[in-house]
This record gives C-alpha cells, sequence and structure tokens, in this order.
C-alpha cells in the first residue's frame, strides 16, 4: 500500500472513530435519557407517581425532570400541611421555594411557628430557637438562644449554642455518670423551649471530640461566656482557664481516683484536654434535629451516665415542689455564685445547679 492510500486509509479510519464517538454520546446523553424520560413520563399517568419521581430524579436537569420533581415535592408538602405535619411540610416547602406558591407557604408558616427557621439553614447559619437566662437579670425576663448550625443533611440538623450559657460538673460526684446529662435532658429542655419547640428536638446533650474534628469551622473553640454563665463561678485552671464540657470516654487517671472528661480550653485546645467530672465547666449544648425519624432513641448512650449521675437525696426529694425559686438553704450541693446571685432552680435530685439574681 503506497503512501497516498495508507493516508486516505487513516483518514477514513478516523471518520470512524469520530463518527462512532459521536453516536455514543449522543445514545447516552439524548437517546437513553430520553427513552427514561418518556418510561416516567408513562408511570406518572399510570398513577405510579413515587416510582416516576426517582426516575426524574435520576435524570437531573435533562427536560423538565426537575420541575416535575418539583411538582412532586409541592403535592407531597401539601398533603402532609393538610394531615397536620407541620414540620415536614415548612422542611420540604423550603426546599422548593422557587416553585409555585411553595416560598408563600414558608412566610406563612414562619409567621405561625417562628422555631421553624431552623429548618430552613445551611452549616455556619445562626438561628434562634428557646430562650434561656444570660445577661443575668432575672427581672427582664429570659433572652433567645442563639445556636450554630453546625449541618444540615436531609432533614437531620446538628447545631450548637452560640455561648457558653452555663456553668456545672459534669456529675456531681467523683465517679462515671453525668448530673449534666441529665439536666440538658429533663430541666434544661424544658425550662429553654416551649412545648412546640420540643417537638422538634430529638435530642439536647453535649458537643463530642468527634463532633469537634468534623465541626470546628462552624463551631469554632473559643465562644464567648454570658454573663450569667460566669456569674456561676465556673473553675479556671492555672494552665487551661475557663474550659467548657465535651463528651466523651471518662479517663480515670493512673494512681488517682479523679475521674476526668474532654474539654476545651480556654485557648481552644480538646483534643487531649481532660478536667475532673466534679469540677464547675462551661456547658455549651448540642441539639439533634431529625425530622424524618422519630423512632432512633438519640439518648441510647447516654442513658447509663444519666441513671449513675450523682448521688440521690432522699432528703431534699421530698421536699416542696416548688423548687425553681428554691434558696440554698433548700438545696443540696449547690452551686458557688457570686455577690448578689443565690442557688436556685433545684433538681430532681434536690441539687441546685444554677444562680439567680437576689430579688
Amino acid at each position: 500500500m503506497n503512501k497516498k492510500k495508507l493516508k486516505v486509509f487513516f483518514i477514513v479510519l478516523l471518520c470512524i472513530v469520530v463518527t462512532l464517538g459521536i453516536a455514543s454520546i449522543v445514545i447516552q446523553k439524548v437517546v437513553i435519557p430520553t427513552q427514561t424520560y418518556n418510561h416516567a413520563v408513562a408511570l406518572k399517568k399510570s398513577g405510579k407517581e413515587d416510582e416516576a419521581y426517582d426516575i426524574f430524579k435520576s435524570l437531573g436537569n435533562f427536560k423538565d425532570s426537575k420541575e416535575q420533581c418539583d411538582e412532586y415535592d409541592y403535592n407531597k408538602a401539601i398533603v402532609l400541611l393538610e394531615d397536620g405535619k407541620t414540620t415536614q411540610a415548612f422542611y420540604a416547602f423550603s426546599k422548593i421555594k422557587g416553585y409555585a406558591h411553595a416560598e408563600q407557604k414558608c412566610k406563612e408558616l414562619l409567621d405561625e411557628y417562628p422555631y421553624l427557621s431552623a429548618l430552613d439553614t445551611s452549616a455556619g447559619d445562626v438561628v434562634k430557637l428557646g430562650q434561656y437566662e444570660q445577661d443575668g437579670n432575672e427581672s427582664n425576663g429570659k433572652e433567645d438562644i442563639e445556636w450554630i448550625v453546625l449541618k444540615n443533611e436531609d432533614g437531620e440538623i446538628y447545631l450548637t449554642s452560640k455561648y457558653i450559657i452555663s456553668a456545672q460538673q459534669y456529675n456531681t460526684k467523683n465517679g462515671d455518670g453525668s448530673t449534666l446529662k441529665k439536666w440538658l435532658k429533663e430541666d434544661f429542655y424544658k425550662d429553654a423551649f416551649q412545648l412546640d419547640e420540643r417537638g422538634l428536638l430529638n435530642k439536647v446533650g453535649l458537643l463530642s471530640v468527634e463532633d469537634m474534628e468534623t465541626y470546628e469551622s462552624f463551631a469554632g473553640t473559643t465562644p464567648e461566656w454570658t454573663t450569667y454563665a460566669m456569674s456561676l463561678n465556673p473553675d479556671k485552671g492555672l494552665a487551661s482557664g475557663y474550659s467548657w464540657w465535651l463528651d466523651g470516654d471518662y479517663f480515670h487517671g493512673a494512681g488517682s481516683n479523679d475521674v476526668d472528661m474532654s474539654v476545651v480550653t480556654e485557648g481552644g485546645s480538646y483534643s487531649h484536654n481532660v478536667s475532673q467530672v466534679t469540677k464547675l465547666n462551661g456547658v455549651r449544648p448540642k441539639l439533634i434535629i431529625n425530622i424524618n425519624n422519630t423512632t432512633t432513641d438519640y439518648y441510647k448512650d447516654d442513658n447509663s451516665d444519666i441513671e449513675n449521675g450523682g448521688v440521690e437525696n432522699k432528703t431534699t426529694k421530698s421536699s416542696s415542689s416548688n423548687s425553681n425559686n428554691s434558696n440554698s438553704s433548700s438545696c443540696s450541693g449547690s452551686v458557688s455564685c457570686r455577690a448578689g446571685f443565690h442557688p436556685c432552680h433545684r433538681m430532681s435530685n434536690g441539687y441546685c445547679n444554677q444562680c439567680c439574681a437576689d430579688s
């Protein structure tokens, strides 16, 4: 074969390869998606909307697949709203604000249920949810609690308080267990959140070391303390300064009876920092919201700590139930308060975990 014929051969071969390549792209990008799209349309017309939705979802922006998905989601949100499932309905509307009247529906629901704003968020956003004493002046009422969103994925949302809102012992006795977790689950939960807000929460707990490693860029390591939290006279380490609690494994020091738990120090270090569980350190709650899951027990890993926390005080347990405004004489192992404040908000075990301004 001479050079001229060889050249023609390679040109023809190249044209065949290019043609096959173009044909393959057309098949992959047009023919197959069109067939798949037509199948989804047929399923929808036959009443199999759930199956059709999954196919439209897989097609992304092909033709009007996205609009088909938005229509499906909007109709589902309407049904949820009619069934009284306000939280799920709001979350669904918030994901398709550009479709039909979804944005207007969100505004209407927010006017009636402001706490739902926590659902329409992204990591790094700051939202208000619940109220708690923060400025140390009870006469002007509680202040709104600000929360930093750490995660919002598929209806599961993690938040942590923007500020250190209290100072407490992890455990009122030197041992495994946590009166702090009990306080967060019961006392703080009821004190800080209204009934409808509580229905939004799957868990009120603490950040873990793993949380900090994952979400440190959003949470930060050196949050400010509220005036109220500082009024509780937290312990200050010579080297660590004021610390705040994390959740984790107990550390039993060699040659010592002390039981320690992880903390974040004043300088923002947390990788290998611990504090004795009976120390009065800062409290920075973590919230978990999962609008699609009401069956998972998010407290499963905390139940043992809560059951073993502290020492039951039988004398104070049987005292007057009017405990939220009790003074130091009715508290067992109460906190130390600065001048102008007194121990109050007695827990079920008789331990006073807050300071209230003297009247």
